[in-house]
């Protein structure tokens, strides 16, 4: 008996399920509930954890991508902008932070602000105080906390957010579409009929689509987060996308009363990397970068350390550090639909894609929800991945064993 055929329960939904309950998958459902159909939305783990939950949140508007074309700085602009329109409708504004761009070179500071020149956004210079900067402007660009935006703009949906593993499309007689999505939760199986599907779950629509047709379309890429908690942490994000930086970002966060600051940099390793190696090597390389541009944070007293590791999902690159562009995936189903928007940033717009591609599947909002949905448990929210992080001394993070380091 095959795993599908032992299934019980069929429930049935009168619309689009959406798998994945990132940025990208809970931004489709939104965009499908404002145009009047019914979004389910299912979620193996929390809401807004996993790739969006790991990530810093910085809104690029293009001013770190310097190898970047004008139409992607044209494309990350509209998707910082529909970000911010989310938000002011929320008026959640908690959920956004200023940031600062910084360098050393004139060379960067040139390109940084062509980028904005050519959106026609305004900066300011402000005081050097990072480390070794040799200049820095307050920039048109910010850090979003995508789960503060993101619940806020669900409590007032019609969105049904549910907790499931997505586990295998199961097609209709003719092959060409998908009759049902096999779920589990808990110890039970269910099948959830629906009009189309949406496949927003990253490094996860590999595992529900043929491998083959995605080979080329998407990469995956290893990479980590560097997580503090020190009362010197910064009010305003600041990226460095100077080549010796690495491109450094450092996010600040806070929760219960603490301060956090999240860092990253450009580096990543392919995900067959075997993973103690890679991460070992990944601190030893920022290491440097942040003591010599983030000494105050690097030296703090109070400070506690932690990493994580994260795999994300993301279309092919045209040019190592430019800017990877949304994609719809190739699907051999007519109702189903894929994709991975490459930065946060453009997951409004890709969402917008998704739903326009699926809309005309199904069919506007009628019939009530099948009452066996209750049978799946609500999904629940966050955390988002730094929140959970272990933190430990500096000292033990970094195997210095309790010797000094300047």
């Amino acid at each position: 008996m095959t795993e599908s055929s032992a299934v019980s329960t069929e429930i049935r939904w009168p619309g689009v399920v959406v798998v994945g309950g990132g940025a990208t998958g809970l931004l489709t459902a939104l965009e499908l509930d404002g145009q009047g159909f019914a979004a389910l939305v299912v979620e193996e783990g929390s809401l807004c954890s996993r790739q969006t939950g790991q990530s810093h949140g910085w809104l690029h508007r293009g001013g770190v991508f310097p190898d970047a074309r004008a139409e992607d700085f044209e494309q990350l602009d509209e998707g910082a902008r529909r970000w911010t329109e989310l938000v002011e409708r929320t008026g959640n504004s908690g959920a956004f932070t200023g940031c600062r761009i910084g360098g050393v070179t004139q060379s960067t500071f040139a390109a940084v602000t062509a980028a904005w020149g050519h959106l026609q956004l305004p900066y300011e210079h402000t005081a050097t105080t990072t480390g070794a900067c040799d200049w820095m402007i307050r920039a048109p660009e910010s850090a979003i906390v995508p789960v503060q935006a993101l619940r806020a703009a669900l409590g007032d949906s019609g969105v049904a957010l549910r907790r499931a593993e997505a586990v295998k499309l199961l097609p209709g007689r003719s092959g060409s579409t998908v009759e049902s999505l096999l779920v589990r939760a808990g110890q039970r199986s269910f099948r959830l009929t629906a009009d189309a599907f949406v496949l927003a779950n990253g490094a996860g629509i590999t595992a529900l689509l043929p491998e083959g047709q995605l080979s080329s379309a998407v990469v995956r890429r290893l990479s980590f987060m560097l997580v503090t908690r020190t009362d010197a942490a910064m009010n305003l994000g600041v990226a460095i996308p100077e080549q010796e930086a690495l491109g450094l970002f450092a996010v600040p966060r806070v929760s219960d009363g603490h301060r956090y600051v999240l860092l990253s940099n450009f580096i990543s390793y392919a995900p067959t990397a075997e993973l103690r190696h890679s991460r070992d090597n990944w601190l030893a390389g920022i290491r440097p970068t942040v003591q010599r541009f983030l000494p105050d944070l690097w030296q703090a007293k109070d400070a506690l350390w932690g990493v994580y590791s994260a795999v994300k999902a993301e279309p092919t690159r045209q040019v190592a550090l430019g800017v990877s562009d949304m994609a719809l995936l190739p699907s051999p189903y007519g109702n189903v639909v894929a994709g991975v928007p490459g930065k946060l940033t453009l997951a409004p717009l890709l969402a917008e894609r998704l739903a326009d591609a699926v809309a005309p599947h199904t069919r506007h909002r009628e019939a009530a929800a099948d009452g066996l949905l209750e049978h799946l448990p609500a999904a629940r929210w966050g955390p988002e991945e730094w929140e959970v992080t272990p933190l430990v001394r500096r000292s033990t993070l970094y195997r210095e064993s309790g010797r000094h380091q300047p």
